[in-house]
């Protein structure tokens, strides 16, 4: 009875989610010291509305600027429809708590632990289906906790969302069924939400005004007006028409957030879809280097970097990555990181050829009394197999000592910049075209006899 139940439940859900006919009543209260004739605005909050930025990267060749077109998703479950709206969407964020944090004291003592661990998670792909009889969900909400990074899933259940860091939380949100939140700890999460039949019955409208037949609204970060009778020449998927004046978008920077307000009209419906508003599009220069990491991957890397990027007013968000008129793939621009450059990563390059071999012969492990020592002799060799010019960075990296009984001695790293607190080498190089090139990285590990220490 209980699978019949919930059965009933997704049903109802189905058919109230494209429905807008629920309304509520506000009663206002007006006190005045003399008589006066007088128009009155009613503004409102409504909680199931929100937005989520995207990026659409694009660039020519490696001579060419970059150009980022900057986009919105809106979607609304307010039980109205917003047709022909004018939108403001602001970059401030209500449900995060505006009280200051405290810090606690922080003791140590014997038996504490504290530990952290680094995750190559930068993804994280999945299926989104009904906890009971686990049918896909299309349009289920995803989001990074704390971030305005988003997506949702397609027709089938499926996502693909990148993430910042390895401790981001994802929070899984659908009408009809209950919110869940995962750690992205792993790079595939399957999710299972369970149907929710008081979620159901709370889909209602918090607010509603008509004056002189406008329409006013504020949302969760989302502002609307507009008139229920005014032409537009907007699709009702808010894309803008190719053949239409270039976007208007005037940026308002407040105190605490910043406001783009969209002057072509749009018409999103409360069917909780996401539907795409243009917020500006801007052409930047951009240095182009490649870089390569052969300790992890020995793929060559296109990447771009553009400075003085935070003039943008960017949220963190995905963004699409094309070039030379090429789809290659996702990336993600996360606003937290306060440095000045924006790296983006443009795909790999197979006419670039990178190995890291180990010399067997040079490698070394010998003991000396109560002291072992380690040698390694690694041999990284670059070709570019371009019939252009081209400027590498290749890191790499020696290990580095936390305990005073382990010594690392760096004994050859070919005229690499080298960070000594992390370890980690740069090589910065100019290849010719069919240029090769050797760099030689060695180094030794001398430690204790009788402890194990695994040396790469």
């Amino acid at each position: 009875l209980n699978i019949q139940q919930e059965r009933f439940a997704k049903q109802i859900n189905d058919i109230l989610r494209g429905s807008s006919t629920v309304t509520s009543n506000i009663l206002v209260m007006v006190s005045s010291k003399a008589a006066a004739q007088s128009q009155f605005t009613l503004t409102y909050l409504v909680n199931n509305a929100n937005w989520y930025p995207t990026y659409d990267i694009r660039a020519k060749n490696v001579n060419s600027p970059i150009t980022i077109s900057y986009k919105a998703n809106v979607s609304q479950q307010s039980g109205e429809d917003w047709k022909n709206v004018k939108l403001t969407l602001s970059t401030g964020n209500p449900t995060v708590s505006g009280g200051k944090p405290e810090l606690s004291p922080y003791y140590l003592n014997y038996g504490m632990n504290y530990s952290g661990r680094q995750s190559a998670i930068t993804k994280v792909t999945g299926r989104v289906f009904g906890q009971d009889d686990r049918l896909p969900l299309p349009g289920v909400a995803i989001r990074i906790k704390g971030t305005s990074i988003g997506t949702q899933t397609d027709a089938a259940g499926n996502y693909s969302i990148q993430v910042p860091n390895s401790s981001a939380i994802l929070e899984y949100s659908f009408i009809g069924y209950e919110k869940m939140e995962r750690t992205a700890t792993v790079p595939v999460l399957n999710i299972g939400l369970k149907a929710s039949s008081q979620q159901l019955n709370e889909v209602v409208v918090t607010g509603y005004s008509s004056i002189e037949g406008y329409l006013q609204g504020k949302a969760a970060g989302v502002n609307v007006q507009g008139s229920p009778g005014s032409a537009s020449q907007i699709s009702i998927r808010g894309m803008r028409d190719k053949q239409s004046t270039p976007i208007e978008v005037q940026q308002v920077e407040n105190q605490t957030n910043v406001e783009f307000n969209i002057a072509n009209p749009y018409s999103v419906p409360s069917d909780g879809k996401q539907y795409l508003v243009e917020i500006n599009e801007v052409n930047t220069d951009a240095t182009y280097q490649y870089f390569v990491a052969p300790k992890l991957s020995t793929d060559v890397f296109l990447t771009a970097r553009i400075t003085d990027w935070n003039k943008y007013n960017f949220l963190s968000g995905e963004a699409n990555l094309f070039f030379e008129g090429t789809f290659i793939g996702k990336s993600l621009i996360d606003t937290h990181a306060i440095a000045d450059t924006l790296n983006l990563s443009l795909g790999t390059d197979k006419n670039i050829v990178v190995t890291r071999t180990l010399q067997k012969d040079l490698t070394e492990k010998q003991g000396f009394g109560s002291n072992k020592k380690e040698t390694r002799d690694w041999l990284i060799n670059v070709k570019n197999r371009k019939n252009q010019p081209v400027n590498l960075l290749v890191e790499d990296q020696v290990p580095v000592s936390q305990n005073s009984a382990i010594e690392v001695e760096t004994q050859d790293v070919s005229g690499a910049q080298m960070d000594k607190l992390s370890g980690k080498l740069s090589w910065s190089q100019n290849l010719k075209p069919q240029d090769e090139k050797q760099l030689h990285l060695k180094y030794q590990v001398k430690y204790p006899k009788n402890q194990l220490v695994i040396v790469q």
